[in-house]
């Protein structure tokens, strides 16, 4: 799960510790800048679909850490963009999962393809571009 807006002063110990009062985390991460510093977000792991589930029931919008209001999202799986990742994705039984990476793939497909029809058209155009710069060379021939 993706958690923003947190305290500058949240440790992973201590955002493990307020995610897994009630349901066990796997791991917390706060993500620090390279000076060691907080960003002011983090992301929480749990075990299973269920798990994770019941931790967002825990946290819902407007719920408090130290005065400051944090947001509880599920956290886009980055994986997805790989089409081995689907088909991992697929074999485990994540249908949403493996679905949601079809459907990016397919997108991409139709991008590159697109892309594709762009880069024909380009070198029809090109020599006419060319036959037009040799014009007016020509006419300052004459005219000199």
């Amino acid at each position: 799960m993706f958690v923003a807006n947190l305290p500058f002063s949240v440790t992973d110990e201590e955002l493990a510790k307020l995610f897994s009062e009630k349901v066990p985390v796997t791991s917390a991460h706060v993500v620090k800048k390279r000076n060691g510093k907080s960003k002011g977000f983090g992301f929480v792991e749990y075990g299973s679909e269920e798990h994770q589930l019941a931790a967002l029931k825990e946290f819902p919008e407007g719920r408090t850490l130290q005065e400051r209001p944090i947001n509880v999202k599920v956290a886009m799986v980055p994986e997805l963009n790989n089409p081995a990742a689907a088909a991992a994705a697929a074999s485990e039984g994540n249908a949403a999962a493996a679905a949601a990476a079809e459907k990016k793939e397919g997108a991409a497909t139709a991008s590159d393809a697109d892309a594709k029809k762009g880069e024909s058209a380009a070198p029809a155009s090109a020599p006419a571009a060319a036959e037009k710069k040799d014009e007016p060379e020509k006419k300052d021939e004459k005219a000199q």
